[in-house]
């Protein structure tokens, strides 16, 4: 608790990108490189304690009491949403492994929350949310828009009603209500269009019953966000990356929040750091 609020992390990851778990390249580094930078970059200054070294932050990091203990031991953080990352033909486990949400959430019930990683052009993928559901026991999907795929970088729009829509159908058979999608902020050496929010507007429209979260809600196309947040009561963002401004640019993120408010999103805004990417604490 942080005085008497109850606090949320919507967005937490534990990640794996030791040399080892590093199979699709040149794309597995320019994520690993893309996320130490923000480690590095827009972690608070004069705090060196809340560091970590490249070689530690590659390879020490995916471990459950590890990311708890940072979480939870030593922040106000209450709850966390955890988010395999499902790039699977960047990383062996995809990243950010399920296996160690469920680590967490077994050693700290009412504590987590997980998100399973589905990669829509890999093989199974509309059997990978029943598997997802059933035995893993997620509470949403999470998104993201490249994989390599059979040797290829593949990518997707959220309005493909070949590729996605049944995904997204299968989703609500399960009852499950969220599908995040990771946008705005671009890793690695690849096509920027996949990150443009523009068309979840679409699949928001087909399926109004189904909440989709822009992540990384603010950090770049904001006028196409708020667009979509004043006419789709079922799009939320969350502010992984976005809360990095705190500390680097403060009246930016301000101004961030001020504009999502005044498009009558207030409710929809949700807090994420991003742990462990940066540390929970001075946030």
């Amino acid at each position: 608790m942080l005085d008497d609020v109850f606090v949320l992390d919507a967005i937490c990851h534990a990640y794996n990108f030791s040399a080892a778990n590093r199979i699709g390249q040149p794309y597995a580094n320019g994520i690993a490189d893309g996320v130490y930078q923000m480690h590095r970059e827009f972690s608070p200054p004069g705090r060196p304690e809340l560091l970590l070294d490249r070689d530690a932050f590659n390879n020490r990091i995916c471990d459950a009491d590890i990311t708890a203990q940072s979480l939870f031991g030593e922040s106000h953080t209450d709850a966390i949403i955890y988010h395999e990352l499902p790039l699977y033909g960047y990383f062996k486990d995809g990243g950010s492994p399920l296996s160690i949400g469920e680590q967490m959430r077994e050693r700290w019930p009412g504590r987590v929350a997980i998100y399973g990683g589905i990669s829509p052009h890999q093989d199974g993928a509309l059997d990978r949310v029943d598997e997802l559901v059933e035995r893993h026991k997620v509470a949403g999907i999470k998104l993201y828009p490249h994989d390599m795929v059979a040797g290829r970088l593949r990518s997707f729009a959220m309005d493909d009603a070949e590729l996605m829509y049944p995904i997204f159908e299968r989703v609500a058979k399960h009852g499950l209500r969220t599908v995040a999608i990771h946008k705005a902020i671009v890793m690695g050496p690849v096509p920027i269009e996949p990150y443009f929010p523009f068309e979840v507007g679409a699949a928001a429209r087909a399926f109004p019953n189904l909440t989709f979260e822009i992540v990384h809600g603010g950090w770049a196309f904001m006028e196409e966000t708020v667009a979509l947040l004043q006419w789709h009561p079922n799009i939320t963002v969350s502010t992984e990356g976005t809360t990095g401004l705190l500390f680097k640019a403060p009246r930016k993120f301000a101004e961030i929040v001020g504009t999502l408010m005044a498009a009558g999103a207030t409710d929809r805004i949700l807090w994420a750091i991003g742990g462990l990417m940066l540390h929970s604490r001075p946030f």
